[in-house]
């Protein structure tokens, strides 16, 4: 049974996940509890901004 997944929740586990901060309690029971097409489009959104973040950084510093 899946219940419907508050936005918030989603994003501090996918940042929690990303940092490696994230219990395997809160994992299971994300996993156990949850769609998982959530947490993979804000993985993907997070991924995206990260990396766009970086490459602003870096283009920053060179020029």
């Amino acid at each position: 049974m899946t219940k419907k997944t508050n936005i918030w929740r989603v994003i501090v586990s996918v940042l929690s996940a990303a940092m490696g901060i994230q219990s395997s309690k809160n994992m299971k029971q994300d996993c156990e509890n949850n769609s998982p097409l959530p947490y993979i489009i804000v993985g993907i959104c997070f991924t995206i901004i990260f990396v766009g973040t970086l490459l602003f950084i870096v283009h920053y510093v060179v020029l």
